[in-house]
């Protein structure tokens, strides 16, 4: 296998994963932290949250249960749980003999290596959720951020 190939079967899998460890984290929000989500609203909508703390909030909308619950359906179907099962444990080796050949550009192996390092992050915290409003807010955020800059740089080198 040419190092192109597979460093393009790696960028397909690790977006798809860093995107599905994501929807599990955005359908599976802690009670916690939905109840505080409300509270924040409506403290923000009283008046009642001060300037500082509502600055430093980056609000993110939480899906509703009902769609979580699709999603979580979705998202529990074997072919879903069989692709990740199948594409999860040996990322990181896989990763490593790409790199090893030096065949890519320096920012197309950089970029791999960010994508890898946030499909963990997201693995990471859809099985491990942050239990406070404004933690979840920054987690999802900061994903989604990483995974659409990750994608956008490798997309149009590996994409094809």
């Amino acid at each position: 296998m040419d190092a192109h190939h597979a460093a393009a079967t790696l960028f397909q899998r690790m977006a798809v994963l860093a995107g599905i460890h994501l929807l599990k984290l955005q359908a599976n929000v802690p009670d916690v932290v939905r109840r505080q989500a409300v509270l924040v609203g409506q403290m923000n909508r009283f008046g009642r949250l001060p300037h500082r703390r509502r600055s430093s909030i980056e609000h993110v909308p939480l899906m509703p249960l009902d769609v979580a619950r699709q999603v979580n359906r979705l998202l529990d179907r074997d072919d879903v749980r069989e692709f990740v099962r199948t594409c999860s444990p040996d990322l990181t080796e896989r990763f490593s003999w790409v790199r090893n050949r030096e065949l890519l550009a320096k920012d197309v192996l950089e970029s791999l290596g960010r994508l890898l390092q946030t499909a963990k992050k997201a693995e990471r915290a859809a099985a491990h959720p942050p239990r406070d409003y404004n933690s979840y807010c920054k987690m999802v955020s900061q994903l989604k951020k990483d995974l659409k800059s990750t994608f956008n740089k490798l997309e149009p080198e590996l994409g094809r």
